[in-house]
């Protein structure tokens, strides 16, 4: 992830990421990013398993979705050829 941001800082003179939408569903967090380059946006999916202890309980929806929105903001990036 952080190469990828480090990408973006270099080629690009502005850049954002936003998270459009988010859920969880089916043992998933799933995450609808937008990534502004240098005016040019590109949306992508991102998703992550759940993470779940030896009971079979959530351990942290966050840092689930976290991990779904990096995921999002790699395959934007990608779109862009970063």
């Amino acid at each position: 992830m952080r190469g990828v941001i480090e990408r973006l800082n270099e080629a690009c003179d502005a850049w954002s990421f936003e998270v459009v939408s988010h859920e969880v569903k089916d043992g998933e967090a799933i995450v609808l990013g937008k990534l502004t380059a240098d005016g040019v946006v590109k949306t992508a999916f991102g998703g992550s398993a759940l993470t779940v202890d030896r009971q079979g309980v959530v351990v942290s929806i966050a840092d689930d979705l976290k991990a779904a929105a990096s995921d999002a903001l790699k395959k934007a990036a990608s779109m862009l050829g970063v």
